[in-house]
């Protein structure tokens, strides 16, 4: 079974190294590929290739740029996986070895995961990045709309849109997301994207909005109630812990 994995950043030079370290665990770093979108800062890992984009954010050419790559990548692969830097894939480590493991035993079209937003509060302790991520928070919390198409023998159009639960996700693949795990980091990132260059078709549809807040005021709201959460503040189980 062969598969691929790439992600699309700009100005991930927090995140990308981490991700990058936990999925060379998973995969052969030459089934790993990274693709730039114009970053201001030069990155810890390998490259795979420099994209060109009008916008610094435009949600239309992200999906039609993760389209054409994974079309590209699946003449070579069985799967093609597509997350973000902040984004890390965990299939239940008590049933399965890891994700290749994974895709082995549910090997469908599509393959859903299941994401859950790691918690942390404006005064929480600042994340240590050399140390265990999640060894230094205590909860997280199921998303209503974080049910992603994360693995795929098909390209997909639809990637980068809107997820809910209607979707065939699998309880038993995490996709657990960092945004939240250190206030400092998030505030510092959505500083900086109050002042990318947006498309129009964004801006029209309120696309990506949560990226482009307007104060730092507006964003501490943002960051302490999470919207789209389903359920409540559970903790998260040790086997996870362990694993980043």
């Amino acid at each position: 079974m062969k598969i691929a994995l790439f992600t699309i950043v700009k100005n991930e030079q927090v995140f990308l190294p981490l991700w990058y370290k936990y999925y060379t665990k998973q995969f052969d770093p030459q089934d790993i590929y990274v693709y730039d979108n114009n970053s201001d800062e030069k990155y810890s890992v390998p490259i795979t290739r420099n994209l060109e984009s009008e916008f610094s954010f435009d949600h239309s050419w992200l999906r039609s740029m993760a389209y054409k790559i994974m079309a590209e990548h699946l003449k070579e692969y069985d799967y093609v996986m597509c997350v973000d830097a902040d984004e890390i894939l965990i299939p239940d480590r008590r049933v399965y070895t890891g994700i290749h493991d994974y895709v082995v035993k549910n090997s469908k079209k599509i393959l859903y995961s299941t994401g859950y937003e790691i918690i942390s509060k404006i005064k929480s302790d600042p994340i240590d990045f050399k140390k265990s991520l999640l060894q230094q928070r205590e909860n997280w919390i199921k998303l209503a709309n974080f049910y992603k198409p994360v693995l795929s023998t098909v390209p997909i159009k639809k990637m980068y849109s809107d997820y809910n639960d209607s979707t065939p996700a699998d309880p038993d693949l995490y996709l657990v997301h960092l945004n939240r795990i250190d206030y400092k980091t998030a505030l510092l990132k959505n500083q900086r994207e109050r002042s990318y260059k947006w498309s129009k078709k964004d801006l029209a549809k309120t696309n990506g909005w949560q990226h482009r807040l307007p104060n730092n005021k507006a964003f501490n709201n943002y960051y302490m109630k999470i919207k789209n959460s389903v359920g409540v503040v559970k903790p998260i189980p040790n086997w996870i812990k362990e694993v980043i």
